[in-house]
């Protein structure tokens, strides 16, 4: 659409144009905001009724985890107007993530008792449907970050909330858009769903096929439990000072591996290194490096595969690397090996923790991998190569879903691409 027709059948708003017949004003004379009762922590019980708290509000959705889950005994009558009921609207209002905390309330969240410090919506003027989507769009994020309190504790209040202003079409446009609208969460929700069972299943599999208790047709013996020590040698990076960083050559950092099974070439850091030290700490393809700290214990000992032959590259002090003595580990095999849920929980209980969780060369050398000959090792990676494909997949689609529906959101929501009522 053209600047010059969004003039003529638009106005201007701090957001930006809107149909000229649309509201642009603070939802707070249009909505009934209540903000929860103040339950005494000492008083929760380990039954009853389920009491909704900040924690329990998450992005878009509610999070009734065993480990933060709180109830109360029994629902007295002043209690009552603190009883949810489903297509409540519920914003938590304290937290690193306020202004992005938010769900709808589902008859699977029922019954449950509002808290202090979160926020509950109704309306009889705004579709709650539709307001739900501008409180999950990146205005409403914006709009907190500039009004919330900067204490150890961020929080906004009621009145920051009812002062938030939106565009407001008519109530059957704004249902019809909020129908559309949740046609997509709902495709989002699925594809979630479908990429959790994947990651389950992986999981499973991983238990399973690198354990050997689960053989393969055709692959018969007994596997080799071997140390890692037998197996290669450790050695962890370099430490430099500040005034080395930024000329030199590529420097593999902690950052370039967290998380990330699979290393490549690719735009790293620089370091001012000499020939010594690019010969000491090398990276060649199948070298495997393990993280040696992190502030969460599920963090230490993760593990990426060099997938290519890093010239002239050195890699982080924050780094260990392994090295096969021999070629005893298919390339692909290594990639899945050390993320084996049995290795990982042995890894985890051999590190130290203080302020940050640390494993040493040591305690790596000490850690057992079962071994299958070199052809059944690369057809069970090729098996669990497969999986993360189909999750690479779905994580692709999951990620297009999302900013297809991000694209959509700041045009009906903003009136840019109107809807038939």
């Amino acid at each position: 659409m053209s600047e010059v027709a969004i003039k003529e059948g638009y106005k201007e708003t701090k957001i930006g144009w809107i149909p000229e017949e649309w509201d642009y004003k603070k939802i707070g004379n249009d909505i009934e905001l209540l903000s929860g009762f103040a339950f005494k922590s000492s008083e929760y019980s380990d039954e009853g009724i389920r009491l909704l708290r900040c924690a329990n509000v998450k992005r878009g959705v509610t999070d009734w985890s065993e480990g933060i889950t709180k109830f109360w005994e029994s629902l007295t009558p002043k209690l009552e107007r603190y009883v949810m009921k489903e297509g409540d609207l519920v914003i938590a209002m304290d937290g690193s993530l306020v202004g992005r905390s938010f769900a709808l309330i589902s008859k699977n969240d029922l019954p449950c008792l509002l808290l202090q410090r979160v926020a509950r919506i109704r309306s009889n003027k705004i579709s709650i449907p539709f307001l739900k989507e501008w409180i999950g769009s990146n205005f409403f994020v914006k709009y907190c970050d500039s009004v919330k309190t900067v204490t150890a504790i961020p929080h906004i209040s009621s009145g920051d909330i009812k002062k938030f202003q939106i565009p407001l079409p008519p109530l059957p446009e704004q249902k019809k858009i909020a129908q559309i609208l949740t046609t997509w969460d709902t495709a989002i929700e699925k594809t979630e769903h479908l990429l959790q069972q994947l990651q389950l299943r992986k999981k499973g599999l991983m238990q399973q096929l690198l354990s050997g208790k689960k053989r393969l047709k055709g692959f018969k013996g007994e596997w080799e439990e071997v140390r890692l020590g037998d197996l290669g040698d450790f050695k962890n990076g370099i430490n430099k000072s500040k005034k080395d960083f930024g000329i030199g050559n590529p420097f593999v950092n902690l950052m370039d591996i967290f998380g990330k099974p699979v290393t490549r070439m690719q735009k790293f850091g620089l370091v001012k290194v000499s020939e010594d030290e690019i010969e000491n700490f090398n990276l060649i393809k199948g070298d495997i490096l393990f993280v040696r700290s992190s502030v969460k214990p599920e963090g230490v000992g993760l593990t990426t595969l060099i997938e290519e032959d890093l010239p002239k590259t050195v890699y982080s002090g924050f780094i260990i690397r392994f090295r096969e003595f021999e070629n005893v580990l298919s390339h692909e095999f290594k990639k899945h090996c050390f993320y084996n849920p049995d290795f990982r929980k042995s890894l985890i209980i051999r590190s130290s923790v203080s302020a940050n969780a640390n494993i040493n060369q040591d305690n790596l050398k000490k850690l057992k991998i079962k071994l299958p000959n070199i052809k059944e090792q690369k057809v069970l990676a090729d098996i669990l190569n497969q999986a993360d494909l189909e999750i690479q997949k779905t994580k692709n689609y999951l990620t297009q879903l999302q900013e297809q529906k991000q694209g959509l959101m700041q045009q009906l929501l903003t009136g840019q691409k109107r809807v038939k009522v």
